[in-house]
């Protein structure tokens, strides 16, 4: 799909060359057009659809004083979209935003593929010229437009496009939406193909040109970015710039786990029963059920996923899960495979983010109301209302009176203009609160931006210092992909080597590294003991709630739930896996996530967060006490990590000491700092396991 951008100068004369672009949607600029003249220019573009901004001010009449009716001055915006794309305009994002010239900022929504993805447009028109009222002016509308009426809207794929009237070098607000999630259309395309297009402003043969007009994409929209291309046309001072977005790249096939819904612990209605009488329950269902049959058998798998059984059932009885709620939250401790689904970014209305209470009863009587609206639609004469309606309009007319809109008084069944009448004034309502949390939004946004305002002054700056933006691409060569399948190739290329460094040549034996690092290996055994349910726990007391499930389903908020008798069978569960050294099939399983350390898309810039199952970091927190104390019999005495009653200002006080005797007594002091790259990821993992079994 393309989009296309051109400052016209004047619409009616250069008409011909506007209706010949190649495009799906283009956004004009100074188009010089007042309402009674814009009929004339649709007449001729009929293959298109115009959606106007809002009209320019009109010519200033010397001699009168008074302003044209007629003719323009300059600056109005037209988005033409390409007849049949569905697109319509709108001002929820732009609601919030007091814009000086709001004249010269239109949002147009435009339907995209099958209809399911949106590409949401601005076109945008900066004062020209070079004073300090212009350059005030023309960074808040791009300080506004860009982050403000951006960030109401949430992750969607947005394009900024028009003429922007200044380049990077004179905009701090330019600058620093490049370097914070906005791209430029040119520098994408450099990356991809190492050209950059022509610039597409020139004020004569002689110069070079400048890149004013401009189209930057958010990064979302970025994913689905293919080329960019400058175009000469019949306008004086200005060419087409053309992007081409491959809309199925919005919406991809990825792999996806599902993992049964989480039962509320937090806020439910629980058993009212004593602990003692949850354990009794607990004993009773455990000697209902097969697993002291399978535990005693050494079927670990069967045992634990009996045990999984069990504890669910247990969960979903005590916080009273309705039945009908259960099927999707049942399958805990399974093995689940991912499965191909597709996704798209999502769409925010006025009303997106979170809702209060109020909203969520308007939005309930607006339902209730478009379905007693459209009974009344289809109604033939006076005849009984059904039952259901006017239950139906009951409820409504109570929502509506606790959120205090409408005047209903003490009548019975409305009219179909009452109805309708009703449903209005609830979507404005509705509509009106939905503005306000944009706008309370983004006066919290542009507080947070002020407190972190430096010396230097600049305008904005980034809300979340120090955390990468998730990336949405990756960078292979000069090569750039978005798309999720080419970037698990393009990560699996680079970390294989790391992760899987000896697939393809044997690992280096044990053998060779003892010989030659006898003298350091010393012999101690570890005694650990036995797991119980009591210590089980005392951890899970120590634990957070809201800590991520893996495959297996389990969260920690409902392991912190279970009574006694089930932590102490998921104990045995635990001693069992011990001694056969099998583990269940979901505990093999751990979960990925490639979490960017910056901005470079550089696959080796990411840093993989590995989520395993809240069982097993329940069992590996319950083992690392045992493995604390048996370090203590050989670690060395310089070794301050990870060890009980040491911390980083015993090396600092250390290293602090060695330097003021080193000045005292005139003496030199070095000091080495070794970084290996990637080093816990290469270490042998074969001598690491034969050094710890010694």
């Amino acid at each position: 799909m393309k989009f296309a951008t051109l400052n016209v100068t004047s619409m009616l004369q250069y008409i011909v060359a506007v209706n010949a672009v190649e495009a799906d949607l283009l956004c004009c600029q100074e188009v010089t057009l007042l309402r009674c003249k814009r009929a004339q220019a649709e007449e001729y573009l009929r293959n298109w659809c115009c959606h106007w901004g809002p009209p320019p001010p009109g010519r200033l009449c010397r001699s009168s004083g008074s302003r044209s009716t007629t003719n323009a001055a300059n600056g109005g915006l037209c988005t033409l979209v390409q007849r049949p794309i569905p697109a319509y305009d709108t001002l929820a994002a732009l609601s919030h935003v007091a814009l000086r010239s709001p004249d010269r900022v239109s949002h147009t929504v435009v339907a995209t593929g099958t209809g399911s993805t949106f590409v949401h447009v601005f076109n945008v028109y900066c004062p020209s010229g070079n004073g300090r009222a212009e350059n005030e002016e023309r960074e808040d509308m791009l300080e506004k437009v860009l982050f403000a009426a951006a960030d109401s809207l949430g992750d969607v794929p947005i394009l900024v496009m028009g003429d922007l009237n200044t380049e990077e070098d004179r905009s701090p607000v330019l600058r620093k939406a490049l370097r914070n999630g906005w791209s430029d259309a040119a520098e994408l395309h450099h990356a991809r193909t190492g050209n950059t297009p022509p610039p597409p402003t020139f004020t004569s043969a002689r110069t070079s040109g400048t890149r004013i007009d401009r189209i930057l994409l958010n990064r979302i929209a970025a994913c689905a970015f293919r080329q960019c291309v400058t175009t000469a046309v019949n306008v004086p001072g200005h060419r087409l710039v053309t992007v081409t977005l491959d809309i199925a790249a919005l919406r991809q096939s990825v792999w996806r786990f599902k993992v049964p819904r989480e039962i509320p612990t937090e806020g439910g209605s629980k058993w009212d029963l004593s602990e003692a009488e949850a354990d009794r329950e607990a004993v009773q269902r455990l000697a209902n059920s097969e697993f002291a049959e399978r535990l005693a058998a050494q079927r670990v798998e069967e045992a634990w996923l009996e045990w999984s059984r069990v504890s669910e059932r247990y969960l979903q009885d005590a916080f009273a899960v309705p039945v009908e709620e259960r099927g999707r939250g049942t399958g805990r401790g399974m093995k689940t495979l991912p499965r191909r689904v597709c996704v798209t970014a999502g769409t925010a209305t006025d009303g997106s983010g979170a809702a209060n209470s109020r909203q969520l009863r308007l939005r309930k009587a607006i339902h209730r109301m478009e379905r007693i609206c459209s009974y009344l639609a289809q109604r033939r004469g006076p005849e009984a209302v059904p039952h259901e309606v006017s239950l139906c309009w009951q409820n409504c007319k109570r929502l509506a009176q606790a959120c205090m809109v409408g005047d209903q008084g003490a009548g019975g069944f409305p009219d179909h203009e009452k109805a309708k009448q009703l449903l209005t004034a609830l979507r404005e309502e509705t509509s009106r609160l939905g503005r306000e949390g944009s706008a309370a939004r983004f006066t919290k946004y542009r507080d947070k931006l002020n407190e972190r305002a430096d010396a230097s002054r600049r305008c904005l700056a980034t809300v979340c210092a120090g955390r990468a933006e998730p990336s949405g691409m990756l960078r292979t060569g000069a090569k750039m992909t978005a798309n999720v399948d080419e970037m698990d190739e393009v990560l699996h290329t680079a970390w294989d080597a790391i992760l899987r460094k000896y697939k393809d040549r044997p690992e280096p034996e044990y053998g060779p590294f003892r010989d030659r690092f006898q003298e350091h290996i010393d012999t101690h055994l570890m005694e650990p003991g036995t797991i119980t349910g009591e210590e089980l726990r005392t951890l899970l007391r120590k634990k957070p709630k809201k800590s991520a499930s893996g495959v297996d389903g389990w969260r920690m908020a409902e392991l912190r739930e279970l009574p006694l008798p089930l932590l102490n069978a998921l104990a045995d569960v635990m001693n069992l896996v011990e001694v056969t050294g099998v583990w269940p099939a979901s505990m093999t399983t751990a979960l990925v996530s490639m979490v960017p350390k910056d901005e470079s898309q550089d696959p080796l810039h990411t840093r993989p967060i590995t989520v395993t199952s809240a069982v097993y970091r329940l069992w590996a927190c319950r083992r690392l006490a045992d493995i604390v104390l048996w370090q203590e019999k050989w670690i060395e005495e310089g070794q301050k990590g990870f060890r009980p009653g040491h911390r980083i200002e015993d090396v600092l006080m250390e290293i602090g000491l060695e330097m003021e005797d080193a000045l005292l007594d005139g003496e030199p002091l070095y000091g080495v700092a070794l970084d290996f790259r990637k080093c816990f990821d290469m270490v042998p993992r074969e001598i690491v396991l034969r050094l710890a079994g010694t």
